[in-house]
């Protein structure tokens, strides 16, 4: 869609205030870079001070601003870590995209100038929400979700080294220097800080109790496994006699539709209600299958069974330490066996309308090369096999094949 002369000149100041600063950028060189006259840049604003007034808003628009939204504390504080992990992605992302790396630069440049811009940052980016994070880790703690402590402290100790990381991208960025060493540590800080406050919990919910019965209704979701497995098809050759597992099998929608060239499926999958229905639907299946009910990101598989390869489709982003999984997969699989999952590309965390269950908003995918690469996989590749559309935007998924 063409962008509106109003939306160009807040492009253009935004370029100018973050790279030179608000005072000395003047309204001429603002109209001169819009390619319109400065009269003709008074009629989308009326001076220079309501052009940053609207750069500010747009802060005020922002994701980290907008982390707990108008949604129900108590909801919220159910997710447990998956809260949490949201919260870290959404930095993540924000940190580095160009957008926000200048609306962030100009925050800076004008916080010890502009009592708006301290205001809009000390209470709607920081206060706010360490107030709500405070108030829902209370609720953790009643639920017995983590330990006793201060939750307010808590609370300040989560947020400070995202801000703190979110500050080291952006002054990387501006001298032009990498910052590939920061782009797991928002992940890594996560994982450090629930570990610490965390209490084991050993009952576990089906979260796809309420979906398991619809789930091989949905054309979508139907479309999609056939995209996926026609991937595999193109990327693998498979034969009779294979034994291959479904990781995260679920009603075996990606396994059915190999079923007829490959030898054994045996389908991992920690919902019973999802495997109730595979087992109902096992006999068109085109291969004899067996059934596992367990949690491969913590149990071990119950035989000294080696498999040639390992498929599973939109199952990862619900798995914590993916390279643990990873490491997993590898260690039972036979020489030159491979892997062919597929998974979402870095998203925005609105695939899912509710992320209880939820670790990584989509992948990036040099990062889960380097994961797979330092595991030991090798023959590392990927593919965009579908994409997802759904009514405000859609996703793209990728099919990552390797071989041990």
């Amino acid at each position: 869609m063409k962008k509106t002369t109003k939306e160009i000149i807040l492009e253009v100041s935004l370029k100018h205030f973050s790279s030179k600063g608000y005072r000395e950028t003047t309204v001429r060189a603002i109209a001169k870079d819009v390619g319109i006259t400065q009269s003709g840049l008074y009629n989308h604003f009326r001076n220079k001070d309501a052009i940053l007034e609207t750069l500010i808003g747009d802060l005020m628009g922002s994701a980290i601003v907008k982390i707990f939204g108008d949604r129900d504390i108590e909801t919220l504080a159910k997710r447990g870590k998956s809260l949490l992990f949201s919260i870290g992605t959404t930095f993540k992302l924000i940190s580095f995209d160009k957008k926000n790396e200048a609306l962030f630069k100009l925050l800076m440049q004008e916080l010890y100038k502009n009592s708006k811009v301290r205001t809009t940052y000390n209470e709607y980016f920081y206060q706010d929400n360490v107030n709500k994070l405070a108030t829902v880790f209370d609720i953790m703690i009643q639920n017995g979700q983590i330990k006793s402590g201060d939750s307010m402290v808590l609370a300040h100790e989560f947020f400070s080294p995202l801000f703190f990381y979110q500050m080291q991208v952006n002054l990387l960025k501006i001298d032009d220097k990498p910052t590939s060493s920061l782009v797991t540590m928002f992940e890594k800080h996560v994982d450090e800080f629930w570990s610490n406050i965390k209490l084991e919990n050993s009952k576990k919910e089906d979260l796809f109790r309420d979906k398991s019965k619809g789930w091989n209704e949905n054309s979508k979701r139907v479309k999609g496994a056939k995209a996926i497995a026609d991937g595999i098809l193109r990327t693998l050759e498979l034969d009779n006699t294979m034994h291959i597992m479904d990781f995260g099998a679920g009603t075996g929608l990606l396994s059915y539709s190999l079923s007829h060239i490959v030898g054994k499926v045996t389908a991992v999958d920690n919902s019973p209600s999802m495997l109730e229905v595979f087992r109902e639907k096992s006999s068109l299946f085109g291969c004899p299958t067996e059934v596992l009910e367990l949690d491969l990101t913590q149990d071990d598989i119950p035989s000294n069974i080696l498999y040639d390869g390992i498929i599973s489709s939109m199952t990862i982003h619900h798995v914590e330490d993916i390279e643990k999984i990873l490491i997993k997969m590898y260690n039972i699989l036979r020489d030159d066996g491979f892997i062919s999952i597929a998974d979402l590309d870095i998203e925005n965390g609105t695939f899912h309308s509710n992320n209880e269950g939820v670790f990584h908003f989509g992948f990036n995918r040099d990062e889960l090369k380097e994961i797979s690469h330092k595991v030991g996989f090798k023959e590392i590749q990927f593919e965009t096999v579908n994409t997802i559309q759904k009514p405000h935007r859609s996703f793209s998924v990728f099919l990552l094949t390797a071989k041990k």
